[in-house]
């Protein structure tokens, strides 16, 4: 028997959203969209990075998980975006007096960071939401000796071709991007600092929402329950799969 979970449903009704104004309509759609877009990635590298005892997929999908890492850094970058145009111009007055500390430490957190260069940016830019970079992969395809052998695993079905060749290449261009003469300390800074900007991220905009319904009382709120859930450590994303026998049709 699974576990279960109590969730808070808040139902809002149209009439009642279209009385907001509408600065705070639009960011707050688009703020709960970016922090259904971070804890889903979140989810997605936990998964991807489950250990396996087969070299082959490990690999892959610790290439799967730097997928999600890399995509994961371009929202955050448009995260900050988002901020800046939809956030800091009105809605900040209105708010700032009613953050908590925590809120405040988060806020000057992701200011402080992208206040400065950053790879934040360079990665949503030259490798991620675009196609990579053809200047950073040649920067960077100089740089590998000529010894170097690189992999393409082939299949009959796309779900379990990968070219690791594309793999090697883009994450160590996005590593050398990062700046850091060691490759190992590049990855985990990377790691580190997404991970850490992403719960800032959700921090601060999750005690938004609070502060955002708290001022709505009439919304209507229920509580349910999910139940049979799996523990989060029970739960994997693999890169390779099978797929299910055809039955045969017969006459």
């Amino acid at each position: 028997m699974g576990s279960k979970v109590e969730i808070s449903k808040i139902k809002i009704k149209k009439t009642e959203f279209s009385r907001i104004s509408e600065d705070e309509q639009l960011f707050f759609i688009q703020a709960t969209n970016l922090m259904n877009d971070l804890i889903t990635l979140q989810k997605c590298i936990y998964f991807s990075s489950k250990e396996t005892l087969n070299d082959i997929e490990r690999r892959a999908q610790n290439s799967q998980a730097l997928f999600f890492t890399r995509l994961l850094a371009g929202k955050l970058y448009e995260g900050w975006q988002m901020l800046t145009k939809g956030f800091f111009n009105k809605l900040s007055k209105e708010y700032i007096t009613k953050f908590s500390s925590i809120e405040n430490d988060n806020l000057k957190e992701l200011k402080s960071f992208f206040k400065r260069n950053n790879f934040i940016k360079i990665i949503r830019n030259e490798f991620e939401f675009h196609c990579p970079s053809p200047k950073r992969i040649r920067n960077f395809l100089k740089k590998i000796p000529d010894t170097e052998l690189f992999e393409i695993f082939l299949s009959e079905k796309h779900t379990n071709c990968r070219y690791f060749l594309s793999d090697v290449v883009v994450t160590f261009a996005v590593l050398d991007a990062i700046n850091e003469k060691d490759k190992e300390k590049a990855m985990d800074k990377l790691i580190s600092e997404i991970h850490r900007l992403t719960g800032c991220f959700l921090n601060f905009l999750g005690g938004y929402v609070v502060i955002f319904l708290q001022q709505y009382p009439d919304f209507i709120k229920e509580e349910i329950i999910v139940s049979d859930l799996p523990l989060i450590d029970d739960v994997k994303l693999p890169y390779f799969i099978r797929e299910p026998n055809k039955k045969s049709s017969t006459k």
